[in-house]
Formats: C-alpha cells, sequence, structure tokens
C-alpha cells in the first residue's frame, strides 16, 4: 500500500508538473526516461521521438551544442563531485522552430567520485528570453544613440564656446562694464550667461558620451599612482563655478597627504566633481556642503555632505541608476538628467572601490561617500617638461566642421 501511495502522489506530481523530468540512470548508456511534458513542450505525443540522450542532443541549436558539451556529463576519466547543473539552450519543436528552454539536472556520483546518473528538468523559457534579448538590444540601440547624439552635438559646442571667447575678447570696454556689474548689482553681461550656460550643456554632452561609452565597454583608464589630496586643488577648482554661482559654502576637510590609491586622476576628479556638483545642485543658496578625504584602515575615503533637499528612503536603493532623480518633474527647479551619479559609480567601481549615499529623507541632506583601497609608495614625479621654441611653425588644422575649424583657427590666432 505505501508503494502504491508513493507511486501514484509520483505520478499526480509529474502529470501537474508543467516543466518536463528526465532521468538518465546510466550515464555510460544512451537510454533515458522522459515525462509527458517533455514531449508536449516539444509538440510530440509522447515516444514519437526515442527517449534517449542523442536524440535529446539532436534537438539542440547548433550554436549551443557546444554549451551542451560543456554542461553534459562528462568522460569517465574526469570525476565531479558537483550536485546540480543548469544551462540554456534552444531547442527545435515539431514544427521546426527553435524555442528557449532552461535545463537543470542533479548528478550521482560512485564512490570514486565519478558520475553515474543524472536526473533533471527542463521549462520553456522562450518568451522570457526573447524579452531578455529585446531589451540588451535596445540598450544597445540605446547607447549608440547617445554616443552618436552627444558626439554631434559635442562638436557645434565647441564652436559656440570659441565664438563667446572671441566675442568677449572683442568686446570693447568689457572691463569697464564688469565693473560697473559688480557695483550696481544689475544680471552678468551677456556674454558670461552664454559662456557658462554652454559649458554647462557641454559637460552633461561630456556625461552622456561616457555613459554610452561605459555601455559599450569602450572606456580607457590610464591608472597610476594618485595622491587624492593633491588631487583635491583640481577637484576644488573644477567645482569652484558653480558653487560661487550659487553662493554657497564649500567646506574643505582634507587630511594630511600623502593619500594614494591607482587610479585615473582624470576619472577620479571626474566622479569627485560630480558628486560636489549634484550636492551644490540640491542645495539652496548659501547653505553649507562639507568635502573631506581621510583614511579609513585600509582605505581612504572621500565624503561630499550636504543640507540640502535630502533623498526619498525609497530612492536611496537605485539613487545610482541611470535616470533616477528624486524630482522627475519637467518643472524640476534642480535640473540635470540623472547620469551624474549613475557615472561616479561606474568609474568608482572600475577602480575597485564602492560608492554609497545616505539621507534621513527630504529636506535633511545627504552623504555620499566613496571608499577606495589605499596603496603603498608615492607618485612618480613628471619630469620637466623641455622648453620647445615654436617661433615660425606653421600648425595644420584638421577639423571637418567648417565653423568648429573657423572658431577655433581664429582663437589660436589670438593667441
Amino acid at each position: 500500500d505505501d508503494i502504491a501511495r508513493e507511486r501514484d502522489r509520483f505520478e499526480r506530481v509529474i502529470a501537474a508538473n508543467r516543466d518536463g523530468i528526465w532521468d538518465w540512470p546510466d550515464v555510460k548508456q544512451d537510454e533515458m526516461w522522459w515525462s509527458p511534458a517533455c514531449y508536449k513542450m516539444l509538440g510530440y505525443e509522447p515516444g514519437v521521438i526515442p527517449a534517449k540522450y542523442s536524440a535529446w542532443g539532436n534537438l539542440i541549436h547548433p550554436d549551443d551544442q557546444e554549451t551542451l558539451r560543456q554542461t553534459s556529463v562528462p568522460t569517465q576519466e574526469r570525476c565531479y563531485v558537483e550536485l546540480h547543473r543548469k544551462f540554456e539552450s534552444r531547442m527545435k519543436n515539431k514544427s521546426g522552430q527553435y524555442r528557449w528552454y532552461h535545463h537543470r539536472a542533479i548528478i550521482d556520483h560512485s564512490e570514486d567520485g565519478v558520475p553515474i546518473r543524472m536526473t533533471g528538468s527542463v521549462a520553456d523559457i522562450h518568451d522570457r528570453k526573447t524579452s531578455e534579448i529585446q531589451s540588451v538590444e535596445e540598450i544597445r540601440r540605446r547607447d549608440d544613440f547617445l554616443a552618436m547624439l552627444s558626439h554631434e552635438l559635442r562638436n557645434p559646442m565647441g564652436a559656440v564656446l570659441n565664438a563667446i571667447r572671441l566675442l568677449d575678447a572683442e568686446l570693447p570696454g568689457k572691463g569697464e562694464v564688469e565693473a560697473d556689474n559688480k557695483e550696481s548689482g544689475p544680471p552678468p553681461h551677456a556674454t558670461r550667461i552664454i559662456e557658462r550656460q554652454t559649458k554647462h550643456m557641454a559637460r552633461l554632452l561630456d556625461d552622456l558620451l561616457d555613459v554610452a561609452r561605459f555601455g559599450r565597454s569602450k572606456i580607457e583608464f590610464r591608472k597610476q599612482r594618485v595622491d587624492l589630496c593633491a588631487l583635491a586643488e583640481d577637484v576644488l577648482e573644477a567645482i569652484d563655478f558653480e558653487i560661487s554661482a550659487k553662493r554657497q559654502i564649500l567646506r574643505a576637510e582634507i587630511c594630511s597627504g600623502p593619500l594614494c590609491v591607482v587610479a585615473d586622476p582624470a576619472r577620479i576628479k571626474q566622479a569627485q566633481v560630480n558628486l560636489l556638483s549634484n550636492a551644490c545642485k540640491y542645495t539652496p543658496e548659501t547653505k553649507e556642503i562639507v568635502y573631506s578625504i581621510e583614511r579609513d584602515e585600509s582605505d581612504a575615503v572621500i565624503t561630499v555632505r550636504d543640507f540640502g533637499e535630502g533623498i526619498p528612503k525609497d530612492l536611496l536603493s537605485c539613487i545610482f541608476d541611470l535616470f533616477v532623480q528624486a524630482d522627475e518633474s519637467l518643472a524640476r527647479p534642480s535640473g540635470g538628467m540623472g547620469v551624474g551619479l549613475s557615472l561616479a559609480r561606474s568609474i568608482v567601481e572600475a577602480h575597485d572601490g564602492s560608492i554609497s549615499a545616505a539621507s534621513d529623507g527630504p529636506g535633511k541632506g545627504s552623504t555620499f561617500q566613496i571608499r577606495l583601497p589605499v596603496t603603498a609608495g608615492l607618485p612618480k614625479k613628471s619630469p620637466p617638461s623641455p622648453h620647445v621654441d615654436f617661433h615660425g611653425c606653421s600648425l595644420l588644422l584638421v577639423e571637418d566642421n567648417e565653423d568648429a575649424r573657423s572658431m577655433l583657427a581664429r582663437s589660436l590666432q589670438l593667441h
């Protein structure tokens, strides 16, 4: 009775299971056992195809045969102690179409550790797999578009910046105008506004271009020993314009150096500037932002703390995801595209570091922290640049954008 009851229970479980169940009792032989669901998901009636390993292998897509060989039971000369295996492959059904399936198995071994039996299941995952493939393709097309868009817009932006500098240099009475503005307090001169906004647009485009490069794994890092304490001066200089524009107070707390890490100095500077720019963006005018660098055992710790808008708790877990912003309305006063923090995370993780965000909620400010492994030694000193006299030399300027070429040529002529 117990045997009959267990057999009935087994048959009911097999019948209720939508996944196919199979058993390969002796991996030295070709014979297998397939449940009816194995046949059904392939469009066959039970028994139409012989339940053999060779028949199963013939249904696998040619491009997935190597995966089957690598994940199937190894030859008897090789011993394994693993208990489970799983892989995905395409199999041809009765209509001749290939669909995606997920295979999972357990392995029995002899006393010598040699595989002797496999039992497993197979599930139809075609819809899910197709959706995943489409998502990957859509992401690839998005990254290609962002790279193309950023590149195409970056060229005319350079021409605009050079034109602004030329206009500014040729503007009569510039010094008197700026002096009057400083005393009377009217809006900055028009060229200053154009230059500031154009630089902001150029930086947004640079971030977009870098995001696309990271998505296609085309970012190159020139790593070397970098003193973060010395690099902090460049970081502060890069962010000074934004801080000054909002009359904010930036308090720098830099430990006594050197504090060295192995990094691409330009990229690590970019990650820090992005955090400070984010703090500046979400902190009200005249408020304070704290930028600190310290050592914590084997890590260099870079912290940016602000007392601005804060981050909702439900956004903390995804704040570094691409295009994520606390305020997604078009009327948001802070602006931005939600790429700076994502780019900072990509840069930090590429340097074997970590980045985190913390906030007690809206209106309570936020804290961002970068941790990088400290390295021994000091940065190599750059050799002094040799003096080169370019007097009498001609310069060949190669640029396919006519406006950019013209403005760059005139800018060079000024010097």
